[in-house]
Order: structure tokens, then sequence, then C-alpha cells
């Protein structure tokens, strides 16, 4: 939370509208959440990576 987006509570329509507020008003806020946020899923998301470390898996689990 704050890092790379907001956490609000499930089923909190109301804890939602303060946090869309938020980022309305906090420009900057904004646009720190939607960078860290888009940095993270190109890190941690990369197809290539990802379809790799299954395919490890998978080969060592046909393995045993």
């Amino acid at each position: 939370d704050g890092r790379t987006g907001l956490i609000v509570p499930e089923r909190d329509p109301a804890a939602l509208a303060v946090a869309i507020r938020r980022l309305i008003e906090e420009t900057e806020t904004a646009r720190r959440l939607t960078e860290a946020g888009r940095e993270r899923v190109e890190c941690d998301f990369d197809l290539r990576v990802n379809v790799g470390e299954l395919r490890m898996l998978f080969e060592a689990s046909a393995a045993r």
C-alpha cells in the first residue's frame, strides 16, 4: 500500500471513493504510484521470464 498502488478493504465503496479522490487530488502521488506499478509489472511479470520458470518447474516435476 502506497508503493505501487493503494489498498482498500473489499466491499467498502466509501474507502474506494476516498482512495480515488486522493489520486485525483494528489497528482504527484498518482504519478509516483503509476510509475512504480509499471516498473513492478515490467520486472516481476515478464512473459519470457515467467514461461522459463514454469518450464523449469514442469521439467523438474516430470523428472521425479
